[in-house]
């Protein structure tokens, strides 16, 4: 069997951040994804000998380290850490001659933000919890702060102290106990607000100290909570990032198009309650309306189709209309999701040259689809490794139309 020496699974105690063993990967596949949850699934073989010498006491069915819902697992590439989440199924099968554990995981992120509601803890009389006027990337942190201020609540999480410039006003009723991801993605669509990107990231802490006992301040692995406004990752006129489908290491690639949400024409309508016909922007019987076209593609020939953005938070015409220009703007044409397959052990770019959110160069030579060949920018929305114990290990690299807001 061949020993695919820089990969390996990293075990370790959600509540307390201690490591409890390192493992080979037999096999395993794990994504991350822009300003959503990422997953792990994989196996190990029990009977491996260097699953049985990494560790004497794997198992979980009797009390071993790997108890799904409080246990992490990481994955380790040459000494970095690539993906980090809490291990959430186990099944253990011996029917296929060799005893096999198969794992599931989801990343920090997803853990969080689908297990975790809006906390008030701290104001227990409180029906509601309230923001006035407030950055709304403070308003994600003080989420995440209370969340961790619960009982049994704290998984070591870094919170940053970012702000954006954004003002936001809003109010969570304690009665909805909505979760606390949903409340993130709320806040990404508020008036006046752009979009920000979100994620959870994990990496060694090179200021730990094995000396001394694992505690909340010396943690061998951070857990670090980013936020950016409008954006994470660099833009292409800094990163210098191409991927070349055809080049070093390249698999190749898939081109998906997809119409059925693409709009010429957006509505979008504002706080209040209108029921006429209106002009471009304006205010009738009380709501604000929106109705913003794109000209040169009908003027080109395409077909007109229309959307509606119904945003009753909105009070301001200004930012109705710009809210309305920028859907205009991601929704006007298909929407292409292509994904370039690299062969991990010669991609070009190397791993660790890129991050999710980084805009880059996507080059397709000349084909049979692109006839006279492609060179455009794109953004890398998410990557999907498949990391096998013997033969080639592929990535996946998501790519998705860079914002509008850069």
């Amino acid at each position: 069997m061949t020993d695919r020496s820089p990969w390996s699974l990293v075990f370790g105690d959600v509540m307390t951040g201690e490591l409890l063993g390192r493992v080979p990967v037999n096999q395993v596949q794990f994504s991350t994804m822009l300003n959503t949850s990422g997953a792990l699934s994989g196996q190990i073989n029990m009977a491996d000998p260097r699953v049985q010498q990494a560790t004497a006491n794997l198992g979980g069915g009797d009390g071993g380290l790997l108890e799904a819902g409080r246990t992490t697992v990481y994955v380790d590439y040459a000494g970095t850490l690539l993906w980090g989440g809490v291990l959430m199924t186990t099944s253990f099968d011996t029917t296929q001659g060799q005893p096999v554990l198969q794992v599931g995981a989801v990343d920090w992120w997803g853990w969080i933000g689908n297990q975790r509601v809006v906390s008030w803890t701290n104001d227990s009389a409180a029906t509601q919890l309230a923001y006035t006027n407030v950055d709304v990337l403070a308003i994600v942190e003080d989420l995440f702060n209370r969340a961790q201020a619960d009982n049994g609540g704290n998984v070591g999480i870094s919170v940053p102290s970012t702000e954006s410039g954004a003002l936001c006003t809003v109010t969570f009723e304690q009665s909805q106990a909505i979760i606390l991801g949903q409340a993130v993605q709320q806040l990404s669509q508020q008036a006046g607000v752009y979009g920000f990107d979100y994620a959870i990231n994990v990496a060694y802490n090179g200021a730990y100290d094995p000396t001394k006992a694992v505690s909340k301040t010396n943690q061998p692995i951070l857990k670090l909570l980013e936020l950016g406004y409008p954006r994470l990752g660099r833009v292409s006129s800094s990163d210098g990032l191409v991927f070349r489908a055809g080049g070093k290491g390249s698999m190749g690639y898939t081109w998906p198009v997809d119409a059925t949400s693409s709009g010429l024409k957006v509505i979008g309508i504002g706080a209040g309650q209108g029921s006429a016909a209106t002009t471009a922007t304006s205010t009738v019987g009380g709501s604000l309306m929106s109705i913003q076209s794109y000209q040169p593609a009908i003027d080109g020939g395409w077909p007109l189709t229309e959307q509606v953005v119904n945003r009753s938070d909105i009070t301001s015409q200004a930012i109705l209309d710009a809210v309305t220009i920028s859907q205009l703007a991601a929704v006007a044409y298909p929407v292409p999701t292509p994904t370039f397959v690299q062969n991990v052990d010669h991609s070009t770019p190397a791993l660790g040259e890129w991050m999710v959110g980084d805009d880059c160069r996507a080059i397709v030579n000349p084909d049979p689809w692109f006839t006279s060949g492609l060179d455009t920018t794109m953004r890398i929305g998410g990557h999907t490794f498949n990391i096998a114990d013997q033969g080639v290990s592929s990535v996946q690299i998501a790519l998705v139309v860079p914002p509008l807001l850069s």
